[in-house]
């Protein structure tokens, strides 16, 4: 899912659970505007948030600026291994 401007839209589907942290980088990085700083979201299973900030640095070349955990509303909807890249939009 993609949330931006206030609008919710499926970003893209991925087949399996192996492929979802790889998409999530990739598409990130083609979304963020080159060389900002970005922020990393997860649950309450920290591998993930481990899995997402290795693609992440892979994918960027650098480490996030800060790392938030999702509350427990979020969490008990989306469930404990959610993941999110919070970061600056490229300009249209």
């Amino acid at each position: 899912m993609k949330i931006f401007d206030r609008e919710i839209t499926t970003a893209a589907k991925c087949r399996g659970e192996k492929n979802l942290v790889e998409k999530t980088a990739q598409l990130s990085r083609a979304d963020m505007e080159p060389g900002t700083p970005y922020q990393l979201i997860y649950g309450c299973d920290e591998s993930c948030l481990e899995e997402i900030r290795a693609a992440m640095r892979e994918a960027l070349g650098y480490e996030a600026d800060a790392v938030y955990q999702i509350g427990a509303a979020v969490a008990a909807n989306a469930g404990p291994k959610v993941v999110g890249v919070a970061f600056t939009r490229k300009k249209d």
